[in-house]
């Protein structure tokens, strides 16, 4: 004998009356999702300042060799820049073109050059062995500065104010550079890593191409009257996508920033200099 599982006819009822109200609502049932889906992550990112550099102002020397430098540096010398400030090495002897090119240099008042510090203490990563120095036939005409960075996480975060090379103390090309610039400006104190403040990209300063540079274009020049010239490589033609001299920033968006970095050695540079002409260290 089957028994009959009946429902009562009110159970029915009101199951039905439900049904018909959802569909009327026109909202389909949402599934709640556990807590720690919902929950949205943002990369940390840095924000770039609005406003772009009044102190500093970018120039690409591209793939120019010492004569086009040299070139470079007398047009530039013209619109009176208060500071030119070299994010290049010259540690070689290279015949000729060396004579132009310091000849260039001893028509600027205020020239900063680079150096790269390496082999340091473990015990004290702010001692070197060595620097790359520039070859003694420039160095009476500029000051020079260290342009080493410390990296976490394939970030550019932090530089070292000064460092010890043997016994002799290089200041950071930043810290020089704004020194030369903005008077009075306090001395590195120690030795310890000092965080670098960002204020932005490639598009937070006005860029001055190699070649408008080198046809003496007033329109563009003129934008450096009283101010900072950085000059360095931006790529060979300012479009950003060579990865030559470059490093990761906090701006950078990409997953991997050890192999997609954003930010040319140069602008790091004018980043650390205006950090140092703001007071931001």
């Amino acid at each position: 004998m089957r028994i009959k599982h009946t429902i009562p006819l009110c159970f029915l009822g009101l199951l039905l009356m439900s049904t018909l109200n959802s569909c009327q609502s026109g909202e389909p049932t949402k599934e709640k999702k556990p807590a720690a889906l919902q929950k949205k992550t943002e990369p940390n990112v840095q924000r770039p300042d609005k406003k772009k550099s009044k102190h500093i102002v970018l120039v690409n020397i591209g793939e120019l060799g010492r004569k086009g430098i040299a070139k470079q540096i007398r047009n530039l010398r013209k619109y009176n820049p208060k500071v030119i400030a070299l994010d290049v090495v010259f540690d070689r002897d290279k015949g000729p073109s060396d004579t132009i090119l310091k000849n260039a240099f001893d028509e600027v008042e205020q020239l900063v050059l680079a150096t790269k510090v390496y082999e340091n203490s473990r015990s004290k990563p702010y001692l070197f062995q060595k620097d790359t120095g520039n070859h003694p036939k420039f160095i009476s005409y500029a000051d020079i500065g260290h342009v080493d960075l410390i990296e976490k996480s394939n970030i550019a975060t932090a530089i070292y104010p000064q460092v010890l090379v043997r016994t002799d103390t290089i200041p950071a090309f930043g810290w020089v550079v704004a020194s030369k610039y903005k008077e009075g400006l306090p001395k590195p104190k120690g030795l310890q890593p000092t965080k670098i403040h960002y204020s932005g990209n490639i598009d937070h300063y006005d860029v001055i191409s190699a070649e408008d540079v080198l046809e003496d274009d007033v329109d563009e020049l003129k934008k450096i009257e009283g101010k900072i010239v950085m000059m360095g490589f931006l790529g060979s033609d300012l479009s950003g996508m060579e990865d030559i001299d470059k490093y990761s920033s906090p701006f950078n968006t990409n997953l991997n920033v050890k192999d997609d970095p954003d930010m040319f050695d140069t602008i790091i540079q004018a980043n650390i200099v205006e950090m140092f002409v703001k007071g931001r260290e």
